[in-house]
Formats: structure tokens, sequence, C-alpha cells
């Protein structure tokens, strides 16, 4: 896929049909200590550590988004989406 800069890149989208993240965690969940879900265990920072790696080392982003169908409606679930650059 190509984006509005003309830079070429390819996505891996993990969807999960279960329960939606609070929104929250949609907005801020690759920062530290902001993934904590309210019954989950753990520090929080996981999501936080990945994306860091990725972007410093490769380049590229993770993000968390709401599921949606093809007509825009968002649907139960998220979407993790995982986005690296082609090397040219």
């Amino acid at each position: 896929t190509e984006d509005q800069t003309g830079e070429q890149f390819v996505d891996f989208c993990f969807d999960n049909n279960g329960e939606e993240p609070p929104a929250d965690i949609v907005a801020h969940g690759f920062q530290d200590g902001k993934t904590q879900w309210e019954n989950a265990s753990g520090t929080g920072i996981g999501m936080a550590y990945h994306a860091q790696i990725l972007r410093e080392h490769y380049g590229g982003t993770l993000t968390l988004e709401y599921r949606t169908d093809e007509l825009g409606n968002k649907i139960p679930g998220a979407r993790a989406r995982l986005r690296l650059p082609i090397a040219a």
C-alpha cells in the first residue's frame, strides 16, 4: 500500500471479535501504563514497549482501533494494525 506521501508500506491486521477495548485504551494504548484493563494483570507497558521497538528499529507503527464493517460502521471487537515500511 502507498500513503499520501508516496511511501510504500505493508499492513498486518489482527482482529478480535471479542470484548471491545475502552476508548482510553484505543486513544492512549501505546503510552506506558495505559494498557492495563480493569480486570487484567500486568504492568500495562507491553504495548508501549513493542510500539517503541517497531518505531525505533524498523520505522514501523503499531495502532489499536475499533473494527468496522465495509460501510464504516463500528462492529464488536478491536483491530491491532502493524505497519512496516517497504525498503526501496
